[in-house]
């Protein structure tokens, strides 16, 4: 027996949660198609690492195996007057042309190659395109829509679902058509209405014919189709509703969503026509009326707002929706299993849930398309914000989605969680139970009665608790993803073939994500020991041949790899730049080379002021000669910042036979191409070049660009470059189409937060105009679970660098070396 005390306790919160219900039950519901936990007004981490997310996902699989949704969001809509439709909350933005079309897809495409490392191993078990209005394509538009996903997705199963959803107005025959060519097989239509007076509420164009008209040519054309129906619009009546509910099951659709209308926000609904509303008991009646007509016709209620009418050939087995419904569930052959969704393109919500004991994330790309567009132009995941689940999170976010089913499996929750669902809300089932909203047994709990449609509010009561601790700031901590999860990737065995790139740290999308191959940092073997006395530094001086005395420095400490590295700084610098990498790298058993450029630190300048290609004609190969000569080695690596990394690869491009003796190239952001593709790029060049020409030189120490001004003629050829966005010489030859013949291996590396000397653009088109097999990309920003948003500067010099970068470049090398 309970002490009186807990007697009294049990009874406070008895009496608490009967007045929670009381005090909701005539408000209006949220959206029972939207509702989730936790509610997206606290997904408040700006900071989502993508890389860490599905690092986390791949170990949680391991415990239980995941199978993948994809939603491919479409942003826009027609324009209505009202806004919006009148109520729509859902993110869009005015459809102007096709010309937004044509410029969201090539967006599409590019995320979709970033995520193309993580997923493009795994075949989806559904796709579904949403909006916006996914139907505003044209007819051929639908090819390359499916080309774009099977660019991420080489296989996908012939028998899945791919649904597309549009409004009745702008499906034709001839756009069905091609959807079925290309592969879709189900068309969900959002009706809404079929009342003309009702349509002309909420500004829409459509009239009742489209709907019916675009039914039948789905059903010649052999597609499955679903609609969709809101009631308790404004001035609708129960006989406004069932004449529409009539209408739609004589046309012998098998799937009608019929869900209750929400009215919230800063809409034309909700600021002007609440006064004509139906009341949440008006609408109550509605649901009843609504129940008893469809299940007079042979319908089957799956959720609080689903309606089939089953057939042979619909088993529901792979549809989007029971997936979404039913994220973690039961299969006889694999036991627990999960379903994931990934949200791809404007606005798309990804889940991305784990395990009890590693959560899990959510999280919601950008909301508007400009900013969409923006990220995915700097190279990063065009994520808005997310939310870390905790394992009471994770709990009842299974608990909201499979509530939606009407029901929860409580063996299933005590094999998922090691929970008793009864035990853990007790007074909560018994006060739904005491008002007939839910019936109990030893197998599960069901809604039955008023406790469907009351779906939200129940939901809401069991989060309650959880969602006040949120609203408080008192929320459960998690262990961070760097501290549990990395640990754990550390000691995963490295995968590497030699018929495949090996995976690097953070690889861009397209190099591929190999089983038990996800670490992301490096191999402790690679991570310099702590020295017990300096490495040697010593000068040398080399001729070139058009007798400019250059000065390379030397630091080694123990020898144990026979390729030597000369190592190379970029403008405005000189070995001083490199002598902290050279040294890590001594550390790490390379006999290590610095080379400063004419004109910098100690070596001459010659009777000409240097350029680009002064450096890489006469600089390159005496600093090659010297290597070589005093180390009596065939081969060495060279690894340049900057401008440093372009030197070595215009000379190969001049003289391919030279790669003969570079045994790789290492290039930490470079690039000479795309400095000016933005207006602020341009204007900063354009100011820079009057600057330069008129003082004489580019003044390094005044600008804080480095330790020494640079030779006007350099940064001229530097401007001219990024201007134009033309790598070529002063006699026009190409130099991104020499590089073409190189196929020495090749790491490039860029910096999140370089956004003008060498944005992740331009490194990653020198990278592509590599022709080597052997290449890979580094891109070292947060997105990619690195400390920082690199800058030019600290992606080789930091200290942060020199705990994630250095290590990836001695890795590197490392496994070159033989």
């Amino acid at each position: 027996m309970s002490s009186p005390n807990g007697q009294t306790t049990r009874s406070n919160q008895a009496k608490q949660v009967h007045d929670y219900i009381e005090k909701q039950r005539t408000r209006r519901q949220s959206n029972r198609v939207l509702h989730a936990h936790p509610s997206p007004l606290f997904w408040l981490d700006r900071d989502v690492s993508v890389k860490e997310v599905m690092i986390e996902r791949r170990l949680a699989s391991a415990a239980i195996p995941k199978r993948l949704n994809v939603y491919v969001g479409t942003p826009y809509c027609l324009p209505t007057n009202p806004e919006r439709c009148g109520y729509c909350l859902f993110p869009s933005e005015q459809y102007q042309g096709q010309h937004q079309l044509d410029a969201y897809l090539m967006y599409l495409e590019t995320e979709g190659r970033r995520y193309q490392q993580f997923v493009g191993e795994e075949e989806p078990v559904s796709i579904y395109f949403g909006g916006g209005t996914s139907n505003l394509y044209r007819p051929n538009d639908y090819h390359r829509l499916m080309e774009i996903v099977r660019g991420v997705f080489p296989t996908i199963p012939a028998n899945i679902e791919i649904t597309l959803e549009g409004i009745p107005q702008l499906f034709t025959r001839e756009k069905l058509a091609a959807m079925k060519a290309a592969g879709i097989n189900r068309i969900s239509m959002g009706v809404q209405q079929l009342d003309d007076e009702m349509i002309k509420i909420s500004g829409r164009k459509q009239k009742a014919k489209h709907a019916f008209q675009t039914l039948e040519w789905c059903e010649e054309l052999g597609l499955r189709s679903s609609v969709d129906l809101i009631f308790g619009w404004p001035r609708q009546t129960m006989a406004l509703m069932l004449k529409d509910l009539d209408a739609i099951v004589r046309t012998g659709v098998r799937h009608i969503t019929h869900y209750e209308l929400n009215v919230a926000g800063r809409t034309d609904f909700a600021r002007h026509r609440r006064n004509e509303l139906p009341s949440t008991e008006q609408n109550l009646e509605m649901y009843h009326a609504a129940k008893q007509f469809l299940e007079g016709y042979g319908y089957r209620q799956v959720t609080a707002y689903d309606w089939e009418k089953p057939s042979a050939d619909q088993t529901g087995e792979l549809r989007f929706e029971e997936h979404m419904r039913r994220f973690f569930t039961y299969d006889q052959e694999h036991g627990i299993i999960g379903y994931d969704m990934w949200g791809w393109g404007f606005a798309g919500v990804s889940y991305f849930l784990g395990t009890p004991e590693m959560p899990g994330w959510t999280y919601m790309n950008s909301l508007k398309v400009g900013d969409y567009f923006g990220r995915l132009d700097e190279s990063r995941f065009p994520i808005e914000r997310g939310f870390r689940y905790t394992s009471k999170d994770l709990r009842l976010a299974w608990l909201f989605q499979t509530l939606q089913g009407m029901s929860a499996d409580l063996r299933l929750y005590k094999k998922i969680f090691g929970l008793d669902l009864l035990e853990e809300y007790a007074d909560i089932w018994q006060a739904l139970a005491e008002k007939r909203w839910v019936e109990i047994d030893r197998e599960k709990v069901t809604l039955i009665g008023d406790g469907v449609f009351y779906t939200p509010l129940i939901q809401g009561l069991l989060a309650h608790e959880r969602t006040e601790e949120m609203r408080k700031g008192i929320s459960s901590t998690a262990p961070r993803v760097q501290d549990d999860v990395l640990s754990l990737v550390r000691s995963l065995p490295h995968h590497d073939t030699g018929q495949q790139e090996p995976v690097m740290p953070a690889s861009i999308p397209g190099t591929g994500l190999e089983d038990g191959s996800c670490s992301v940092i490096p191999d402790s073997r690679f991570v310099a020991p702590r020295r017990r006395r300096p490495a040697e530094p010593t000068w040398y001086r080399k001729l070139t041949n058009d007798q400019v005395e250059l000065s390379l420095l030397r630091i080694r400490d123990e020898v144990r790899h026979d390729a030597p590295v000369l190592l190379t700084h970029g403008t405005f610098s000189n070995a001083h730049t490199c002598m902290r990498l050279g040294t890590y790298l001594a550390d790490n058993g390379f006999d290590c080379w610095i080379l400063e450029l004419r004109g910098h630190g100690r070596s001459g300048v010659g009777p000409v002021h240097p350029d680009f290609e002064r450096f890489s004609e006469f600089d390159v190969p005496a600093a090659l000669g010297a290597v070589r000569q005093h180390t009596q080695q065939e081969q060495l690596f060279w690894v340049g910042h900057s401008g440093g990394g372009l030197v070595p690869l215009m000379y190969l491009a001049r003289h391919p036979e030279a790669g003969a003796q570079i045994k790789g190239i290492v290039t930490l952001a470079s690039q000479a191409t795309d400095a000016g593709v933005t207006w602020s790029g341009w204007a900063k060049i354009a100011l820079s070049a009057v600057g330069n020409n008129l003082i004489g030189y580019a003044p390094g120490p005044l600008f804080k660009l480095g330790p020494q001004n640079e030779f006007r003629d350099v940064m001229n050829q530097w401007f001219r470059w990024n201007w134009s966005g033309r790598w070529t010489g002063h006699d026009g030859f190409d130099y991104l189409d020499g590089i073409g013949r190189v196929e020495v291996p090749a790491l490039c590396l860029a910096g999140g937060g370089d956004r003008f000397i060498a944005p992740y653009q331009g490194c990653r088109r020198l990278y592509h105009a590599l022709g080597g097999q052997d290449k890979q990309m580094v891109f070292c920003a947060k997105s990619e679970g690195y400390a920082e948003d690199y800058s030019h500067a600290r992606i080789m010099t930091s200290r942060p660098a020199q705990r994630e970068i250095w290590p990836i470049i001695s890795e590197w090398l490392v496994k070159r070396v033989h």
